[in-house]
């Protein structure tokens, strides 16, 4: 059975390190903030990260 990937979404407000440790460990994720807000609120926006890893362990 084949599926579509798989998504999370992080909140940097909420995660504060977590969030560091996050991008280091999975460099396949994009903020939903674009432009201007993108480069003042990268601290605190919420990022959308690609699951492929876990998807490929789990299917």
């Amino acid at each position: 059975m084949e599926t579509g990937p798989l998504f999370v979404l992080l909140d940097a407000a909420r995660m504060d390190v977590e969030m560091i440790k996050a991008q280091e460990f999975n460099r396949d994720f994009i903020s939903l903030y674009k432009g201007r807000k993108e480069a003042n609120l990268t601290g605190v926006s919420p990022f959308l990260f690609t699951l492929e890893l876990l998807q490929r362990l789990v299917f």
